[in-house]
């Protein structure tokens, strides 16, 4: 799928023309942008300026594209453009989208962007004083940090020496990630013995896999001994069983007996194969098997290594830094 934004490239040419002005390249982490996040009904946001105005906007680790909602772009009167090459048919956030919008002046952090091209969507589901969403295309061009315990969003530049980036400790997990069909993010872990494939779900305080996942890696069903309901349907019906898993594994960083929603699903488990569904073909996208809710999320300190596409992990208590901490840039 073609990428509908161009924040992240728009963002680090701002932010890079900054940075090398007076300096030359080094080793040295150099930060840009260190922002608090908020948990805002389930949601993970940061301040932002849009127009000069402070806002509010989402981090989403499970979507590419940067959207905001259609009253923002009726309130500042935003220029309207139709989606570039005849796309048609984009859900994003659970909405329909039709246009993207041009935010005259963006700022996150240190970092300026004018002119940037993002989607216009509904956003009746975010909180109210939530203006949008920050997708991962953000940090396509730019390094990200999310310390879940201090609660703090760092943004750096990618130019450093490969694998120079956590200096916070000397005990971490690196993994290559990559991007799906549809731009999600995808890792590999292990649990309780089994090689599971896990997303993020920032907007949700639960993690999750579908029942079908369950049966399909461990063999577990409704009936299975240590299965207990955590929800019902208005009929009474089971909706979301949990199970004492014990084990969560990336690389050597455990979290152990992690809470993970068993959600019963109804259709097809998801493959990356077409599948009908109600009378259409559609390509069902993601296959993923364990979605990462803060309830695990809060556990990590991640750091996103844009070019080198790797992950860095470690436990939120970790300490005993081995290297500098970042320098800022003015």
């Amino acid at each position: 799928m073609k990428r509908l934004v161009s924040l992240a490239a728009a963002a680090t040419v701002a932010a890079c023309a900054a940075a090398h002005a007076d300096s030359a390249p080094d080793c040295t982490l150099k930060e840009f942008a260190s922002l608090d996040i908020a948990f805002d009904g389930g949601a993970m946001t940061v301040p932002v300026k849009i127009a000069n105005a402070d806002r509010r906007m989402m981090i989403d680790l499970a979507v590419p594209d940067t959207g905001v909602r259609e009253s923002l772009a009726n309130e500042l009167q935003l220029r309207q453009l139709d989606l570039p090459g005849g796309i048609a048919g984009v859900t994003y956030a659970g909405d329909k989208v039709a246009k993207q919008v041009v935010l005259p002046d963006f700022q996150i952090g240190r970092i300026k962007v004018e002119n940037a091209k993002v989607l216009m969507f509904g956003g009746n589901k975010l909180p109210p004083d939530v203006v949008g969403i920050l997708g991962t295309g953000l940090f396509d061009k730019l390094d990200a940090e999310i310390d879940f315990k201090k609660a703090k969003l760092n943004l750096f530049s990618p130019d450093h020496c490969e694998g120079n980036v956590v200096y916070w400790t000397d005990t971490f997990a690196s993994f290559p990630f990559r991007l799906g069909a549809i731009h999600q993010t995808y890792l590999r872990a292990e649990m309780d013995g089994k090689t599971v494939k896990t997303s993020f779900a920032t907007t949700d305080e639960h993690s999750s896999m579908m029942l079908s996942a369950a049966k399909q890696l461990f063999d577990l069903t409704p009936d299975s001994p240590g299965m207990t309901v955590a929800a019902r349907n208005t009929d009474g019906t089971p909706s979301v069983y949990r199970y004492p898993f014990k084990q969560m594994l990336f690389g050597g960083v455990a979290i152990n007996n992690p809470a993970i929603d068993i959600v019963v699903d109804t259709g097809p488990r998801c493959n990356g194969t077409v599948i009908l569904d109600r009378g259409d073909f559609k390509t069902c996208y993601g296959a993923v098997d364990v979605y990462l809710g803060f309830n695990v999320l809060r556990k990590l300190h991640l750091y996103i290594a844009s070019d080198e596409r790797t992950l860095y992990i470690t436990a939120a208590d970790a300490s005993a830094p081995p290297v500098p901490a970042p320098s800022k840039t003015p």
